[in-house]
């Protein structure tokens, strides 16, 4: 006992010696003497609303350690007006196949795109990306062979600056119904395709594949050919309308001439409206164009009467509006037997323009000019608009090669088809470059192209297309 009390005492007095003396730290966990270096607090965590959920090969996003569920602001977290500006800028295709990826994208997009309001600002961003429709025929438009006329989209590059040669694309177009002849328009990205032979009118959206077909006629039985058709907008009433002009079969009194219009959602049904102009039984449709909620017709008959004709889709009216006048054409009628005048309507700058050419049916005869008018219209207190032409241009190229318009798919840009079976050019009127392109698929007599835009517009009671495949 005495031992044990001793060695107390003894290390007791070790450790007031030890304690006198300076001594070094002891050491802290990872051995050293010296303390370690203090790491920066850790940041805060992010709101709830930023937790994104990792993707589903497991992979994490960069600076995502394992584990950690942070994210940055997504699609989702953007307000409402922003995601539809965003989302009006994809192409109906893109915009569609969205519906496919998630049950949330599917209501998102399928609200969208029943919205008038978003229908409307995606056509509008959609002009970028016009593409030229054509309608072609191996047979003559008032041949009495008749054949199905050839549909097609082309795409041109825009972009390319005005250097040879010219880039584009084509694809083919099945309709869903048989259409005889090669006239059509087009109207807020609904293909308007009538029948010249039959009541048929075809209307077809394309980029939703939506069709409808229309038959029949308030005239009944008295009905026999259509002479004019025409499709539009009444942007005030927000309907479609088709309007026709249509010979009837011959009474007591002989053959005559009525109008009839449907508006499409109201039945579908036609309603014959009044006429107060006059147009002869045997006139032939030359030409046709829409545009802001006009149609227009350039028409000739037998007597050789040549008038262009408008029908608003608003006040239901049909109007004559004379053509330009040309001391030329007294000298292209002294030589029509080798010599057939043509009008062609056209669209340039928001403006309706008016082209007259002649084509030479003498071999190796040089071609004539081109002729441009722009259509203005004159501000008058009666109820009739007024209108007036103003000269634009006259285009020669020189040579034997004749050059006919078709249409002009760019600002200054003009389409034009040649004496050359499969040979086309481009015409631009401000640099006055010509530049030729070969379409070989194009080997046709007839041909009718416009600049068709795809939109998101669907009409009431239509049918969806059964795809090719």
């Amino acid at each position: 006992m005495s031992e044990v009390i001793l060695d107390r005492e003894e290390n007791s007095a070790e450790d007031r010696s030890r304690s006198s003396s300076p001594q070094p730290p002891p050491p802290y966990r990872d051995g050293s003497h010296s303390p370690p270096r203090r790491s920066p607090p850790p940041p805060p965590p992010l709101p709830s609303s930023y937790k994104r959920p990792r993707m589903d090969d497991g992979r994490i996003g960069e600076g995502f350690e394992p584990g950690d569920t942070r994210r940055m602001p997504g699609f989702c977290d953007l307000p409402e007006k922003v995601v539809a500006e965003i989302m009006s800028w994809l192409p109906i295709k893109s915009l569609l196949q969205l519906k496919c990826v998630h049950k949330s994208w599917c209501a998102l997009t399928s609200t969208l795109i029943t919205s008038q309001w978003f229908v409307a600002k995606h056509f509008k961003n959609s002009e970028r990306g016009a593409s030229l429709f054509q309608r072609t025929s191996v047979n003559l438009p008032y041949e009495t062979i008749n054949s199905d006329a050839s549909n097609s989209f082309m795409t041109i590059n825009k972009e390319d600056g005005g250097n040879d040669p010219i880039c584009f694309a084509t694809r083919d177009f099945s309709v869903p119904e048989s259409v005889v002849g090669v006239r059509g328009s087009h109207c807020n990205g609904i293909l308007f395709l009538p029948d010249k032979d039959t009541d048929k009118v075809l209307l077809c959206n394309p980029a939703i594949r939506e069709f409808k077909l229309l038959r029949s006629s308030c005239f009944g039985s008295n009905f026999k050919t259509q002479v004019m058709v025409g499709f539009g907008y009444d942007a005030i009433a927000n309907v479609y309308k088709v309007v026709r002009v249509v010979r009837l079969h011959g009474t007591s009194v002989g053959a005559c001439i009525a109008a009839e219009i449907c508006t499409l959602g109201n039945r579908d049904s036609w309603r014959e409206i009044k006429m107060k102009i006059e147009i002869d039984i045997t006139s032939l449709t030359f030409d046709e164009l829409y545009h802001k909620g006009i149609y227009y017709w350039v028409i000739d008959d037998k007597f050789m009467k040549n008038m262009l004709i408008s029908f608003d889709m608003h006040v239901e009216e049909f109007q004559t509006i004379p053509l330009p006048e040309d001391h030329d054409l007294q000298e292209f009628r002294a030589t029509s037997s080798t010599k057939i005048i043509h009008w062609k309507l056209g669209l340039w700058k928001e403006s309706v323009t008016l082209f007259k050419y002649v084509k030479s049916i003498a071999p190796n005869s040089y071609a004539q000019p081109i002729k441009m008018w722009i259509l203005d219209e004159i501000s008058s207190s009666c109820q009739e608009k007024s209108f007036c032409w103003t000269k634009c241009a006259d285009l020669l190229f020189g040579g034997t090669l004749q050059y006919y318009p078709l249409v002009f798919w760019k600002s200054d840009e003009l389409l034009l088809r040649t004496s050359e079976i499969g040979l086309y050019a481009s015409y631009n009127l401000r640099t006055q470059k010509l530049r030729n392109m070969k379409l070989h698929f194009f080997n046709d007599r007839s041909i009718h192209a416009f600049v068709y835009m795809e939109s998101l517009v669907s009409m009431p009671g239509a049918r969806k297309m059964i795809s090719s495949s």
